[in-house]
This record gives structure tokens, sequence and C-alpha cells, in this order.
């Protein structure tokens, strides 16, 4: 029996393919490369041939983008890395979703990570409704309405609308995300990661564990906090209710 991890790498850049080949050679006999390819055209013929349990993915290469091969895939049965040379709209992208992604130079230390997680959940198959998600929000890049976001919950991918959220709570290494005519989630991502991932939207660090939608408070004073839609309440922190009143004044 096979427990190798099935790996394919897509690049345009050929160094970059190489020295990846050479690195998974020297340092992970726990991976087998499967193939390799420059265009998403040969690499989608890989990924079919292959059934691959990770797949480094380019975001931008010549002719068509790793997004563009994600499209014409009709399901997803496996991890993906994205890998890319600079910040850009698409790695926003990725910060709402939660997904790996490299910046290249490839960091050896960033890759083990990738590796180890992998290997820790080769025997699931992945649910692709988060691939999904990123394609949507992909395609309104500009609409910060509509941006959906993955929550990781015992190891099950929630895809939720942001604006349908009403607060985050920090609860020791827990984050209690309160959500519009649904049941509570309980993620292991800590509120600070929530607060980074949302920081270009209408969510407010507004305490050190509460991270609140803005669009959803209804009223608000110094003593009891921010009252929320669902009748909560979230603190707000004494040296930030300054900061607080001049964001809030923009809904």
């Amino acid at each position: 029996m096979n427990n190798k991890i099935k790996c394919i790498l897509i690049d345009d850049e050929q160094n970059l393919i190489q020295s990846l080949l050479y690195i998974f050679e020297k340092d992970f006999p726990q991976v087998e490369i499967c193939g390799t390819a420059n265009n998403i055209i040969a690499g989608k013929k890989l990924i079919e041939e292959n059934d691959p349990d990770l797949v480094f993915l380019d975001i931008a290469m010549p002719v068509g983008s790793g997004f563009d091969l994600l499209e014409q895939l009709s399901e997803i049965r496996f991890e993906i890395v994205f890998m890319t040379s600079y910040h850009n709209y698409a790695l926003e992208a990725l910060k709402y979703m939660a997904m790996a992604y490299l910046l290249k130079p490839i960091d050896p230390l960033d890759l083990q990570k990738v590796i180890e997680k992998t290997q820790n959940m080769k025997n699931l198959r992945y649910d692709n409704s988060h691939y999904k998600a990123l394609l949507e929000n992909l395609n309104t890049a500009h609409d910060t309405q509509n941006k959906k976001i993955v929550i990781q919950t015992s190891g099950i991918n929630e895809i939720v609308n942001t604006k349908d959220i009403i607060r985050f709570e920090g609860s020791n290494k827990y984050t209690i995300i309160h959500i519009q005519n649904g049941k509570p989630l309980i993620s292991s991502y800590s509120i600070g990661r929530y607060a980074a991932m949302l920081e270009e939207l209408e969510f407010y660090l507004c305490h050190k564990s509460h991270l609140i939608n803005l669009k959803q408070v209804t009223s608000f004073d110094p003593s009891s906090g921010a009252k929320m839609t669902d009748g909560s309440y979230a603190p707000i922190a004494t040296r930030k209710y300054h900061e607080f009143l001049i964001k809030i004044k923009k809904y």
C-alpha cells in the first residue's frame, strides 16, 4: 500500500520546478511527485490522470491562471497550495478562505509546514465547496457586501457570508462566531487571525476578545458596549472607544 503523498507541481518557471523537485527528493521522502506542468492544459491532464493528494499551483501563468484551472475542474479532491511572486488581489481572496499559499522564492520551512499538514489529512478527501467560494470571491473582487469566508470547525469547512456574521467572541483557545439566524460556530482559530482576515471589511476589533460587524450594531454606550442585532453586547475597550465612534459613523 502506497502511503506517500501524491503531488503535482504546476508552474511556468522551470527553475522553480527544478528547485522544488530537488527539495522534495532531498528532504521529503514521504512525497511522490506524479508529474510537473508549465501550463493549465497540461496541469489539468495530470490531475485527471493521477488523482493527487496535493497540488502546488502557480497563480499567474502566461496562458491561463491557476484560478482558470480550478474553474475547469468539476470536482476538487485534493489540497491546493497556491504559489505567487507578489502580493495582489488574489491573496486577499485566499485570506478569506484561510488557504495555504507560498510566496516565491519558496521558504523550505513554509514548505515543511504544508507537507506536515497534508500528511495529517492524508486519508481525507476534500470538500470542494471552499474552492467554489474562493472563485465567487474572485469574481466579485470589488463587492465587499458579498464576501464569503471559510470557518473551519472540527475539520469541517463552513462557508459563511461575512454580512451574516454578527460578531466573533474569543473564548480561551477558541473563537465563537455568532451568525444571523443560525447556530454559533466554534473555531480553533484565534480571534486575532479572524481580525487580520477581515480588516479590510466592516469588522472592528473593539476589545481583545470581541470582533464585531459594524453593520450589525444597533446602539452603543461606554458602560454596556455595542448592542448587536441579536440582542447581545460586545464590550468596547476604553482606549478604543474614540476610534470606535469614528468608525461607526460610517454605518
